[in-house]
């Protein structure tokens, strides 16, 4: 976990978003997953996935992702790549919380 925290950290460095990242063990949170979005105005929005992240995938192109190469390369890859991505062959619920 923590080297996979370490490389989100340092794409959100790369992408020069401001992120406050909470991660915990899975047996320590829910089964579902939030995204809190801060906004400039002050407000939030929240946003639950159901399924949390395993549900979605690459929908197609190369799949590969090189998990052994230090955590800025795997940040600079994640932060440049561009890639449609879907879900899974059931439906699942996605709920926003929007002011």
């Amino acid at each position: 976990m923590k080297s996979r925290d370490t490389v989100i950290r340092a794409a959100c460095i790369h992408a020069k978003w401001a992120v406050n990242l909470t991660s915990l063990d899975k047996s320590q949170v829910q089964h579902s997953r939030l995204m809190e979005f801060n906004l400039q105005s002050g407000k939030s929005v929240k946003m639950w996935l159901d399924q949390g992240f395993g549900y979605w995938k690459i929908s197609s192109g190369n799949r590969y992702f090189p998990f052994a190469a230090s955590p800025d390369e795997q940040a600079k890859i994640i932060v440049s790549t561009k890639a449609d991505v879907e879900g899974q062959d059931f439906e699942t619920c996605i709920f926003m919380e929007i002011p």
